[in-house]
């Protein structure tokens, strides 16, 4: 499941990656870049290692929810009898 993941963030790393060329490309004339100042940049890695983590958190929790409710199919449920007799007995 880990390399799976993977290989998922690896793609989807490449085709934003495409994506974004694309768009410099498509708004070369109009577009005016300008660099980022070092405080910037840490923003930005700090905002990508929190996103990453989030959803490396909501990955986990679906992966143990999805695992719990395999484990509860999988165990039966115990058939209780009840009689007459016992739920009289009950009541007294």
């Amino acid at each position: 499941m880990g390399e799976m993941n993977q290989n998922l963030q690896e793609l989807s790393k490449s085709l934003l990656g495409l994506h974004v060329k694309d768009v410099f490309k498509k708004n070369k004339e109009d577009l005016k870049l300008r660099e980022l100042s070092g405080d910037e940049k840490e923003h930005i890695k700090k905002l990508y290692q929190e996103l990453e983590q989030q959803v490396n958190e909501f990955v986990n929790k679906t992966k143990e929810t999805n695992e719990n409710t395999v484990q509860a199919k999988d165990e039966k449920p115990k058939k209780t009898r009840t009689t007459l007799r016992d739920k009289v007995r009950k009541k007294k």
